[in-house]
C-alpha cells in the first residue's frame, strides 16, 4: 500500500550487510523507487510532500519539497507541450504542403520554405479579404443593372425595391438583373406584377 511504501521499511529480500556498501545502496534505490511509484499522483501541497521528504530523509537522501514536487509530478502545461511536440514527419508534411501551395510563384518562393510561407500567408490573407469584396462588387453590379432596367418602365430603383418588398414576389437582385439583361419581356411582366400588387385599393379602383 502507499502507507507501507512511505514508511521507509526495506523490502524483505534486501540484505543489510554493513561491510558491503553495494547491497545497502541497492536497497535504498529500491526503497526510493517504491516510494515514488506508490505515492498518489495528486498530492496536497502540505502534508503529502512533507511525508515524502521525511521518508527520503530516513533513507539518507536529502531532497527539498520543491525538488520532490518537480521530480514526481508533471504540470498540465508541461504535459501539453510534451503532447503537442511535432515529429519530423509532421514537420516535413507541413513544409511540403506549403511548397505545394506556393506553386507558380516567382523567384525562390516556389521552392524555398522560408520565402514560400510568407508569400502563402499573405496570399491567404488577401483571399480572405477579397472574398468579401467580391460579394460587395457583385451586389453593386446587380443594383446598377436593375436600376437601368426598371427606369425603362418609368420606375426608380428605390421605388421598385419598396414595391417589391410589399408584394409577394420572391426574387433577389441577382435574378432580376439577369432578367433585365437577357429576358426583357419577362422582366417587364415582373415589373407589372410588382406594380399591380403594390397599389392600394383606391389606386386600383382609379386605374380600373
Amino acid at each position: 500500500s502507499a502507507g507501507a511504501c512511505l514508511s521507509g521499511v526495506p523490502p524483505a529480500n534486501a540484505s543489510h550487510d554493513s561491510n558491503n556498501p553495494i547491497p545497502n545502496f541497492l536497497c535504498r534505490q529500491q526503497q526510493f523507487r517504491s516510494i515514488i511509484t506508490c505515492a498518489p499522483s495528486r498530492r496536497p501541497v502540505g502534508g503529502g510532500l512533507l511525508d515524502l521528504t521525511s521518508s527520503l530523509a530516513a533513507l539518507g537522501i536529502s531532497a527539498s519539497p520543491a525538488t520532490v514536487q518537480t521530480t514526481t509530478t508533471m504540470t498540465p502545461a508541461s504535459a501539453a507541450v510534451a503532447i503537442q511536440s511535432r515529429t519530423f514527419a509532421s514537420k516535413r508534411f507541413h513544409r511540403k504542403k506549403i511548397i505545394k501551395a506556393a506553386k507558380g510563384y516567382r523567384g525562390q518562393a516556389n521552392r524555398n520554405f522560408r520565402a514560400a510561407i510568407k508569400r502563402v500567408e499573405r496570399a491567404r490573407q488577401n483571399a480572405y479579404r477579397d472574398r468579401r469584396l467580391r460579394r460587395r462588387e457583385f451586389r453593386k453590379l446587380w443594383i446598377q443593372r436593375l436600376n437601368a432596367g426598371v427606369r425603362q418602365h418609368g420606375v426608380r430603383y428605390s421605388r421598385f425595391i419598396n414595391m417589391l418588398n410589399g408584394s409577394e414576389v420572391r426574387l433577389d437582385r441577382k435574378i432580376l438583373s439577369e432578367l433585365a439583361m437577357h429576358e426583357p419581356f419577362s422582366f417587364k411582366a415582373v415589373v407589372d406584377v410588382v406594380k399591380s400588387r403594390s397599389l392600394d385599393p383606391q389606386q386600383k379602383s382609379m386605374s380600373d
